[in-house]
């Protein structure tokens, strides 16, 4: 394999301009690494298309009292609050 040491020579570019990989933006870049967009499985295009589009600044109102939402009691809180560990006796489970 050739292998060629780095060009000490050269200077990155200035702050606030572009480099000179030949990649314009973030989209050239992504679709550099990743090759675009994947094809969405059927059952998730389904439940996005029912879903709709969230409204805008749903994250400011998330937390509104007049929004409806699920009381799932303490154990979340619960959850995230236990100490981290590996307790042999200690076991997680879902149901009944």
């Amino acid at each position: 394999a050739l292998v060629l040491p780095p060009d000490y020579a050269a200077t990155p570019p200035p702050a606030g301009t572009a480099g000179t990989t030949g990649i314009g933006n973030e989209a050239d870049v992504l679709e550099a690494m990743f090759g675009g967009p994947a094809a969405r499985p059927l059952a998730e295009s389904d439940v996005l298309a029912k879903a709709g589009r969230a409204d805008l600044g749903i994250r400011s109102t998330v937390s509104d009292p007049l929004t409806p939402t699920v009381n799932k009691g303490t154990t979340t809180v619960d959850i995230i609050r236990s100490p981290e560990g590996n307790n042999p006796g200690v076991t997680a489970g879902v149901g009944g």
